[in-house]
């Protein structure tokens, strides 16, 4: 009975979000027509409907936009460090403190009597991460070197946004105001994470708004957004990866499990971006194929999976169809197609060499001629 009452909820939950996605995506919460924010939903809808899998990547800057980017990743993989270019008309690129962090960058101008500070910090083969501040005007580079650290409730001395992220802040310059904001992106691992949208005022920096891409108010698991019989293969899939404990620094199975969950995200909301994986399609069935038989319990989970996957297939289908608008070949071609791709998300088998380009056959979502939902 109670598993019966939690698959009724689960249900109830997955078909309140699949409601929500016929509107377009993404949006801001609370509704604001504040210049910041419209400027950052033009560039949220641009990155979101393009083809790249990350929502924290370099962001797509529309053309025409009024601010233009002045402190941001130059690339995806910032893992090699210094990472972030800076505009010289705004920020100076400072030294750090030995064995602390590695260097500051500095906003030349303070505004409403704040300054704009951005630390990184090395840590190691993962890059560097990275910390926001206002500052006030009157404090030197001298001052934040001695006195940053942990701020104590009621400290003025620096106030922080975030602390040690993986992914940096996005820095615009508003040329009509003079002034900066900030767009806090998600973190590796996190699903469809909603954007804050920060303004530079004279209490330093104020959350103007969210941009959000998807029904989910915060990150998320992505089974949420996806059709019942896709979250029960999800929930199989995530089950045969095991714990992953005492792995070491590479972590392999959280990766996994990171690419995966952030795959079941777009597959749900972003359909025409979901990447590609690392196998093909015959590499991982063999791959299973040889761990189910090691064990009766192996060869039972394979078997459960290879049962669902076509129910899974035909539910993404119609949920292709009820909430994108997609003819009913189209949508069979795209569910086919992104099951597959997330499908192969969760595992890395060996291989020799590398594998052919067919792998990354064209997503047909392209090849229908429509990127994103119907607006």
């Amino acid at each position: 009975m109670k598993k019966d009452i939690q698959g009724l909820l689960l249900a109830a939950i997955v078909s309140a979000a699949g409601s929500a996605q016929a509107d377009a995506w993404p949006r801001l919460s609370p509704h604001s027509t504040a210049t910041e924010c419209r400027q950052a939903l033009q560039i949220a809808e641009a990155t979101f409907h393009s083809d790249e899998p990350a929502l924290y990547a370099p962001p797509v800057i529309p053309e025409g936009l009024p601010s233009r980017l002045v402190l941001g990743p130059a690339a995806l993989d910032l893992s090699g460090g210094d990472a972030l270019v800076a505009d010289p008309a705004v920020f100076d690129k400072r030294p750090g403190q030995e064995h602390a962090f590695k260097s500051v960058f500095w906003q030349k101008t303070a505004r409403a009597g704040h300054r704009l500070v951005v630390r990184e910090t090395p840590r190691g083969w993962r890059g560097d991460t990275y910390t926001l501040l206002s500052i006030p005007e009157q404090m030197t580079p001298e001052e934040l070197t001695v006195r940053i650290g942990p701020v104590e409730p009621g400290d003025q001395i620096a106030q922080p946004l975030f602390t040690e992220n993986r992914r940096p802040p996005l820095v615009f310059w508003n040329e009509a105001s003079s002034s900066a904001w900030v767009i806090r992106v998600g973190e590796p691992g996190e699903v469809l994470t909603p954007w804050l949208v920060y303004e530079q005022t004279t209490g330093g920096l104020e959350l103007q708004c969210t941009v959000r891409f998807s029904p989910l108010a915060q990150a998320a698991d992505a089974t949420r957004l996806l059709p019942l019989p896709v979250a029960t293969l999800v929930r199989q899939l995530d089950a045969i990866l095991g714990w992953g404990k005492d792995e070491g620094t590479l972590q392999p199975t959280a990766g996994l499990r990171q690419a995966a969950g952030q795959t079941w995200g777009n597959v749900a909301q972003r359909p025409w971006a979901l990447g590609s994986p690392y196998n093909t399609r015959a590499e991982v069935d063999a791959g299973l194929s040889a761990w189910a038989g090691r064990s009766a319990w192996n060869r039972a989970w394979l078997l459960a999976i290879n049962r669902q996957y076509p129910r899974a297939e035909q539910a993404l289908a119609a949920h292709y169809e009820r909430h994108f608008m997609r003819p009913a070949g189209a949508a069979r071609a795209a569910a086919r197609y992104a099951l597959d791709i997330a499908y192969r998300k969760n595992f890395v088998f060996p291989r020799e060499g590398f594998a052919p380009d067919a792998k990354n056959a064209p997503n047909p979502w392209r090849a229908g001629g429509a990127s994103a939902p119907e607006r």
